[in-house]
């Protein structure tokens, strides 16, 4: 296990701040696979929900058992943030989403990456993002 993260500091980061820039509600989550399955029977709740033009504090928590650990300490590789839409989550099912691949974006995030966006990711993609692996890539 990584060591405990008591306050975010520059060696210590144990949440990313997600920027809603569009008009419509989105769901963010993260994991640390390219393939989507944590989410399967479990509808999505506030903690994930971002809503339009507002920013989300909550979804990229690094929390494990009840305790937050350091992105610094547990990212192994990638970080992989997938950016669904409301409408997709309440008029399909899991396997659906899934099968479909119904995800309006993924970013495939290394600590590097995180570090260069002072910990800060948004939808759209900030220019800032642009040389950034994602799916579908940027603009």
């Amino acid at each position: 296990m990584g060591s405990r993260c008591e306050n975010d500091d520059e060696n210590c980061h144990d949440r990313i701040d997600f920027l809603n820039k569009t008009s419509r509600t989105l769901y963010v989550g993260s994991e640390d696979s390219a393939i989507l399955f944590r989410y399967n029977g479990s509808p999505y709740s506030d903690w994930y929900k971002a809503l339009p033009n507002e920013k989300n504090n909550t979804a990229l928590f690094n929390v494990m058992s009840g305790r937050s650990y350091c992105y610094e300490n547990t990212l192994k590789d990638t970080l992989y943030v997938f950016i669904f839409e409301e409408d997709v989550l309440a008029n399909h099912s899991w396997a659906d989403v899934v099968d479909k691949n119904l995800v309006l974006q993924r970013y495939n995030l290394s600590l590097q990456d995180l570090q260069q966006l002072n910990w800060q990711i948004s939808y759209p993609p900030s220019e800032l993002m642009k040389d950034m692996k994602m799916y579908p890539p940027f603009p």
